[in-house]
């Protein structure tokens, strides 16, 4: 498969977003309600009430697998294309602080 043939990185972030990172409780954005934010180079997800921080890695590789598991072939530069995908729709500007 040739990198004209896959998937655009755009739609495959909303798909995996929509399918591990969407809740009711969760702010909507991008069309959906999305537990996952990325502030100040970090990823945290909505989980009961507040935002925990995710563990380094843990989104890549959870993508990684969605990806896989979906049929994708799996390459580090579509990988990093989608997350730049995920950081654009889930980005709290980093001049915010927590609780404003």
């Amino acid at each position: 498969m040739s990198e004209s043939d896959r998937p655009d990185p755009a739609a495959v972030a909303h798909d995996f977003l929509v399918e591990h990172y969407s809740e009711g409780e969760a702010v909507a954005i991008g069309g959906i309600k999305c537990a996952l934010r990325w502030w100040r180079g970090e990823y945290f997800a909505y989980d009961r009430g507040y935002y925990r921080r995710l563990p380094d890695g843990e989104l890549k590789a959870t993508l990684t697998g969605y990806l896989r598991d979906s049929g994708v072939r799996v390459s580090t530069h579509f990988v990093n294309s989608v997350l730049l995908c995920i950081n654009a729709v889930c980005m709290i500007e980093g001049r915010v602080e927590p609780g404003s």
